[in-house]
């Protein structure tokens, strides 16, 4: 998978944005059922 674009954080109250560009390919292999990361590391927060 490829991701790319910006991760935007907003601080509480009325500070500015802070922006981070995002460019990240992360491999998966199907072992045992499910996925796997491989290789790279996946950059969308966990929820």
């Amino acid at each position: 998978m490829t991701f790319q674009g910006q991760e935007v954080k907003v601080p509480g109250g009325a500070g500015k944005p802070r922006r981070k560009s995002l460019d990240a390919v992360v491999r998966y292999r199907f072992q045992d059922g499910k996925y796997l990361v491989s290789q790279g590391e996946n950059p969308v927060p966990s929820f």
